[in-house]
């Protein structure tokens, strides 16, 4: 179906509710909907991060991919982004709200300090990579977090703010 198209879509009771008395006020009834489709929504596509070469940087490190012309994000803001994180070692994925096709709103306040840095400045409709080593993610190694020690590659999309 094609968006601005109209289907009717007519399902016997055996792909409905089921046969009459099967617990449900609408068992052993046919059921009509008609539908129209609107809009169609194509899930971002997940951004690859190149391997990285060399020691991992001491500091944290901001690279604008793209610059957005929206509203721009504050620190301490509420932010709603979609993001891709992998390890700066091994690149392997170890989070991905594009994988998931579930954008997330979070207070910058709540966000490990690499984020509550690297997102203000950056503009609705704007996608930015952010290098944050360990002091700056979730600590040194023995931390608990199983991300302790580690620096992490994070690929951002604003999408919000506010």
């Amino acid at each position: 179906m094609k968006v601005g198209g109209r289907r009717q879509l007519t399902i016997p009771p055996e792909l409905a509710y089921g046969p009459a008395g099967s617990g449900h006020r609408l068992s052993g009834k046919t059921l009509v909907f008609i539908i129209d489709l609107l809009a169609v929504q194509v899930p971002p596509e997940v951004p690859t991060v190149e391997p990285a070469t060399g020691p991992a940087p001491a500091d944290l490190v901001i690279e604008d991919i793209t610059i957005g012309d929206g509203d721009e994000a504050q620190p301490g803001g509420v932010v709603d982004v979609h993001y891709h994180g992998v390890e700066y070692d091994t690149n392997d994925v170890f989070d991905s709200s594009f994988a998931r096709g579930d954008s997330v709103r979070f207070p910058l306040g709540r966000l490990i300090p690499g984020w509550q840095e690297g997102i203000p400045g950056m503009r609705v409709g704007g996608r930015r990579k952010l290098t944050v080593p360990p002091q700056l993610a979730y600590g040194p190694a023995g931390s608990g977090h199983p991300l302790g020690g580690k620096t992490l590659v994070f690929v951002i999309d604003l999408l919000g703010v506010g």
